[in-house]
């Protein structure tokens, strides 16, 4: 499950890399790219960026608001993976994306200084204290998740009807979003971990983010434990 998570946050990163975090003219200052790290994460996470961060990437709020949304949509898609749940209805995808924009309210991320680490590249220092919402949620699956499991007891998936099979599905997803609404409440966080973050030089000569470090980060910010 942990490689199916590496899979959908690089097919995340490069498509908000390809969206929106490239910096075409030649920054002047190292300073300038922190800037640009915290817009891509605020953006990610946030669905906000600041007036700095929109004039240095040309983008528009619109642009971030469009992004940020796409994020949350990627998100569900790996929930339903990593949670079994299948065929979901709009109305559940939806549940699901609003989950996780509170979720990320919680996002904790600490956007530090740049260093130059050669002239096509540049390290920017990022603190993050990972969400531990998941792990939480999976603790308390005995008890979130009795309803459901009492329900079906002496249920096999395989003798259920049509019809009957989407409402068990609609049953389980329905179970898995409580489960993790009600850890909203009572947010926790692991250790905090500092990466550092590369900006690279394109060969076009835009600057942005590593969509391996970006990766790395969106791993950190959210854990999961494996399942």
């Amino acid at each position: 499950m942990r490689t199916i998570r590496r899979v959908t946050a690089l097919a995340l990163a490069c498509l908000i890399l390809l969206g929106m975090t490239a910096c075409k003219a030649l920054p002047t200052k190292a300073e300038q790219f922190s800037i640009l790290v915290q817009g891509n994460l605020d953006e990610i996470y946030r669905g906000r960026a600041n007036a700095g961060y929109l004039k240095l990437t040309g983008n528009t709020a619109e642009d971030v608001t469009a992004n940020y949304e796409n994020s949350l949509e990627q998100e569900a898609t790996f929930f339903c993976g990593y949670y079994g749940i299948t065929n979901p209805s709009d109305q559940t995808r939806s549940e699901i994306v609003e989950l996780y924009r509170k979720i990320y309210t919680n996002a904790s991320y600490i956007v530090g200084k740049s260093k130059r680490v050669d002239g096509n590249t540049y390290a920017v220092s990022v603190e993050i204290q990972p969400l531990n919402i998941m792990q939480t949620a999976i603790d308390s699956h005995h008890e979130a998740l009795a309803g459901f499991y009492e329900k079906y007891r002496d249920v096999s998936k395989e003798d259920l009807s049509g019809w009957e099979l989407t409402a068990f599905e609609r049953d389980w997803a329905n179970a898995v979003i409580e489960m993790v609404r009600a850890q909203l409440g009572h947010i926790t966080y692991r250790d905090n971990v500092t990466v550092d973050v590369r900006v690279l030089r394109t060969e076009d000569g835009f600057w942005q983010m590593s969509s391996e470090d970006l990766q790395t980060v969106d791993e950190l910010i959210l854990y999961y434990p494996a399942n």
